[in-house]
């Protein structure tokens, strides 16, 4: 934004020449120019001369990114170089790295973490089962492709080029006027070409193509593990190159096996009988081996035992495996005929009831009881008793016991007061 004014005049042909271009030069001979002093001076092609580099690639890169963008080269050309900087939103020049990774897709830093590609890339999401993911699979993948094709239908990338308005941003600065000595610089879609940074060649149209795709999946990949295919994406005119394909692989869900990174999980029911006899069954692994459980110890609740190295394969790594978890759940028998629990009692060696002068309490399951809503006789009619009871029994309790005097004991008790068995 410019107080007070116009901005004052200063050199506007002094980008023009750092970049050895004519003031009437085209986007793309502009690009050109840069792409070739940008390889010359990049610092890291020139380590024995790397603080005059540094100084040079920060020069070329500045007059770049003002001459790329269509609004600022406006600016520039009309008022000079100090304008043109100070209208482009108050966030100084940008980093020259950043700027020669845009064009270029990729940076030198002595070779560290290749290419670099900052074009979105096409993502392609492939589900396996888990004993695809034990094993390991070549998995064939249908990518469509967004194309140019030419007249004659043939696929041909020179049919996009970068957008001229915008200067393949996909956003424009605007100057608007916001009263008398004062201008505001705005930043808006590209209107030729709606935000996508490209724009098509007269005879030129955009498509998609099948192209079938074989991907290694290594054997123990994780849920949601990506394979990058480098170039395997979408054309970008802006960089001249194609971005990347990314597979990204999900775990269906197993019936009988659950992962846990590198370990498998099998829940396995035993009922009463077995947990307390002995238990034994195979299990058809992930690979179609057969593996045999006995277990002679006696099966406790939440019990569980582990069988070594027969979890999931670790990638890179073709000797250890993770282990196998077998996690024991006791099914109860629903109910018993007295006659059955007679012989219970008579194997286990078990007396029968000391009590039976006492009356038994009545015992319900709170899940399914449904007098909840009744009031309760005994607490005077409050729905269920008092809500929570009382901790410790009634507030401050009653020295030396219940009150005496009660006809026929606490509300709602028999003759005898007696609503369950106590000692």
């Amino acid at each position: 934004m410019f107080f007070g004014g116009q901005p004052n005049k200063s050199d506007n042909t002094k980008f023009y020449t750092l970049l050895g271009v004519q003031q009437d030069a085209d986007p793309a001979t502009i690009k050109k120019a840069y792409r070739k002093l940008a390889m010359k001076w990049h610092p890291d092609k020139n380590p024995d001369n790397k603080e005059d580099a540094e100084k040079k690639f920060k020069e070329i890169s500045d007059a770049y990114s003002i001459l790329s963008d269509p609004e600022k080269r406006k600016v520039y050309d009309q008022y000079g170089e100090d304008a043109a900087k100070e209208g482009g939103g108050g966030g100084g020049m940008p980093n020259p790295n950043d700027i020669f990774e845009n064009i270029f897709g990729m940076n030198f830093g002595g070779g560290e973490g290749g290419p670099r590609h900052n074009i979105r890339p096409l993502v392609e999401v492939v589900e396996l089962t888990l004993e695809e993911f034990y094993t390991g699979k070549t998995v064939e993948v249908e990518v469509k492709k967004e194309k140019v094709f030419n007249k004659r239908g043939r696929v041909d990338p020179k049919g996009m080029t970068v957008c001229p308005d915008c200067g393949g941003k996909g956003k424009r600065q605007v100057l608007r006027q916001l009263g008398p000595g004062m201008v505001q610089q705005m930043q808006i879609a590209c209107e030729k070409c709606q935000g996508s940074g490209h724009s098509l060649k007269p005879g030129f149209r955009l498509g998609t193509e099948t192209q079938k795709l074989e991907v290694e999946v290594p054997p123990g990949s994780k849920h949601e593990h990506q394979i990058i295919m480098e170039g395997q994406g979408n054309y970008d005119s802006k960089s001249d190159s194609y971005g990347d394909l990314v597979i990204i692989l999900q775990e269906k869900p197993h019936d009988v096996f659950k992962r846990r990174g590198h370990d498998l999980i099998v829940h396995q029911k035993v009922d009463i009988m077995e947990a307390l006899t002995g238990f034994e069954t195979v299990i058809k692994h992930l690979d179609g081996r057969e593996l045999y459980l006995k277990v002679d110890e006696i099966i406790k609740p939440e019990m569980v035992r582990q069988i070594r190295y027969e979890g999931m394969p670790i990638p890179d790594n073709n000797i250890i495996k993770g282990h196998l978890f077998i996690a024991f759940e006791l099914e109860f028998p629903t109910s018993l005929k007295t006659s059955q629990k007679t012989k219970i009692r008579e194997l286990f060696g078990l007396a029968d009831s000391k009590h039976d002068d006492l009356t038994p309490c009545i015992l319900v399951d709170p899940e399914e009881d449904n007098q909840d809503s009744d009031p309760d006789p005994r607490m005077g009619g409050i729905p269920g008793g008092f809500p929570g009871g009382f901790p410790g029994g009634f507030p401050g309790g009653f020295p030396g016991g219940m009150p005496r005097g009660m006809p026929g004991g606490m509300p709602g008790e028999g003759p005898e007061g007696v609503q369950c068995a106590q000692q």
